[in-house]
């Protein structure tokens, strides 16, 4: 979902209704969001992120609805949203099953830093925006832990897909014994 939104940020709707909400200074040299720029606003505190989520959560959901509909059009045995605020915003209630792919808090971090190069208050404040590691993996229908064994990974994401093929729905959302 985060690709879609940032696509929808290019859009001339969602783009200029972000300027008017925030300013010219979240625009880039060349005209485009500065997303940089734009979370440091956003983030800065609880009513900016919620209306900047007004502003594109719609956008991105009817790119997710066009995304399914196409998906579904041309024959696809199965479709697979990576979302990060799947709960949060609801997209939960389209799933067949859910799967929450989690880490130890201190890993979570380094990858977060890694990735994108954020210190460690930037990645609490953005996590803060979202529910808590714990009650995601509490509302997935499963949960794999990416702790770094990336075989024992590979074959449990390999298993849900394939019991997923099998229309046993069920079976995918059955958490296994610890």
């Amino acid at each position: 979902m985060d690709g879609l939104g940032h696509q929808v940020l290019t859009g001339p709707g969602v783009r200029d209704a972000v300027v008017a909400a925030f300013g010219r200074g979240v625009i880039a040299a060349d005209g485009s969001i500065d997303r940089r720029a734009l979370a440091r606003v956003a983030f800065a505190d609880e009513s900016a992120r919620v209306r900047l989520e007004a502003i594109v959560h719609p956008a991105v959901r009817l790119r997710i609805d066009a995304e399914i509909a196409a998906a579904r059009t041309s024959g696809a045995p199965l479709i697979v949203m990576d979302c990060a605020l799947l709960f949060e915003s609801g997209l939960d209630s389209i799933c067949d099953a859910t799967l929450a792919v989690d880490a130890p808090e201190i890993v979570r971090l380094a990858r977060a830093r890694a990735a994108h190069g954020w210190d460690e208050s930037e990645v609490r404040r953005r996590t803060a925006a979202q529910l808590p590691a714990n009650e995601k993996c509490a509302r997935a229908g499963r949960v794999f832990v990416n702790d770094g064994d990336e075989a024992r990974l590979d074959v449990e994401a390999r298993e849900m897909f394939e019991t997923m093929l099998r229309g046993d729905r069920a079976a995918a959302q059955r958490r296994p014994s610890p």
